[in-house]
């Protein structure tokens, strides 16, 4: 904020280095009748300095800003990870040295599983209301809180194996539960 002396020239300093005088300033009225501007030489080194100073505090912002988005994209990715999960149990199997699974790995021999798996989408395209629907999604909803259950039974007893099947059957009854919500549009995963 520049202050005024009631006085009839008036000197300020910008950037440390640059006089300007205003001369027969009326402080009351807030009108100057006229302002000495700097020379050309001073109006360069002010363009100059402001503009490298600008550069630097631009370069800086965009370094922060990318910064910003690497560890947003990660705390995005990290969050997607464990809020699913079949995702998670793969992630901690990764961690434990079992290998990635593969879509050609994650099938399993069960007939009995693919027998329900098969079912449970044919109810579905078949379904003609959204309650039958509805039902098999809170059956679907169950069986897989139950596959949760035991997975996390699985890994606390460090049994990969069975965790990494179970895991693969959860994410088959993901299936069911995503041509549920999306009936009566059919969705074709696993």
């Amino acid at each position: 904020m520049l202050r005024f002396a009631p006085s009839a020239s008036t000197s300020v300093r910008l950037l440390a280095s640059t006089p300007y005088t205003y001369t027969s300033a009326y402080i009351s009225d807030h009108r100057l009748t006229s302002v000495d501007k700097p020379d050309n030489d001073e109006a360069m080194s002010i363009m100059f300095y402001t503009s490298a100073d600008s550069a630097a505090n631009m370069s800086k912002l965009l370094a922060q800003q990318d910064t910003a988005a690497q560890i947003s994209t990660y705390v995005n990715h990290a969050y997607g990870t464990l809020g699913d999960p079949v995702k998670r149990a793969f992630y901690i199997l990764r961690r434990e040295g079992i290998p990635d699974v593969s879509e050609s790995e994650q099938s399993l021999e069960d007939p009995t599983l693919i027998m329900d798996i098969m079912e449970l989408r044919e109810s579905i395209e078949s379904a003609e209301s959204q309650e039958v629907v509805d039902s098999i999604r809170d059956a679907n909803k169950m069986q897989m809180g139950n596959l949760e259950d035991e997975i996390s039974t699985l890994i606390a007893a460090r049994d990969w194996v069975g965790a990494k099947n179970a895991t693969i059957k959860l994410k088959y009854y993901q299936g069911i539960e995503l041509a549920a919500k999306v009936w009566p549009n059919t969705a074709h995963d696993h």
